[in-house]
Parts: C-alpha cells; structure tokens; sequence
C-alpha cells in the first residue's frame, strides 16, 4: 500500500509513519500544496497512492483544501477516489464531520492517533482485512 501523510508538525508525521508503516510505504509532506502536488505527481507516474493522511489544520493550504483539489482531480482525470482519513485536533473536529458529510473523506481521525483506532479505521474503509 502507498500511503500519503500531510502535517505540518514533524512530530505529528513521524507517528503515524510509524504507526502506519506497517502496512506499506509512506511519504510524508508538510502542508495541503505539497500533498497535492505529491498526489498529482504519483498519478503521473502511474504510482498512485491508496491512502492519504490530511491534517485539517496546514500552511498554504489546509487539509480541507487540498481534499477539495485532490477530488477534483480525479473528477478531471476520471479515476477512482483514493481513501482520505483526516486528522484533527478535538477542537476541529466539526470541519471534518463536514468533509465526511460532503463526502470528500472516508473517515477522520483525533490527535493524537492511537494505533487501535488507527487499525479500525484501515479496516472500516477496506484498506486491511480484519
């Protein structure tokens, strides 16, 4: 599985790294441009990611935004969704049952992620088999 984690904090990507790099290969960017530019760069070279990890709360564009971008460009490109889970603060956590609601993202996340819920998550939207 390739998988895309978008966060500002060092800290917050290094754990889910860790915590997801089990189940394949990460990339991690640090704001909304950069993963956007990292997806569409994935779909270019016939690589694309399986899952994307975005922090709502990002420099130059939030995650909110760059999920926005990232379904427009499957729209364009007439390609399957890839699986997004946001991650938030518990403070945030209305923006991302918005983004659900829309159905723009798969599932969400709050900091800090535990592995349990991390694994419940993989399975819920058919990343991992129980």
């Amino acid at each position: 599985m390739r998988i895309l984690i978008a966060d500002d904090e060092e800290m917050n990507r290094e754990i889910l790294s860790e915590l997801i790099g089990f189940y394949g290969e990460c990339v991690t960017v640090t704001d909304g441009e950069e993963a956007v530019n990292e997806y569409n760069t994935s779909l270019n070279r016939k690589m694309p990611y399986d899952l994307i990890c975005l922090d709502i709360m990002m420099p130059k564009l939030d995650g909110q935004g760059a999920l926005k971008v990232i379904r427009m460009i499957e729209q364009k490109r007439d390609i399957k969704a890839v699986k997004v889970i946001m991650t938030t603060a518990v403070s945030d956590r209305q923006n991302v049952l918005k983004a659900i609601a829309e159905g723009k993202a798969d599932y969400y996340l709050i900091k800090p992620i535990q592995e349990t819920v991390l694994q419940t998550a993989l399975k819920e939207i058919g990343l991992v088999m129980e």
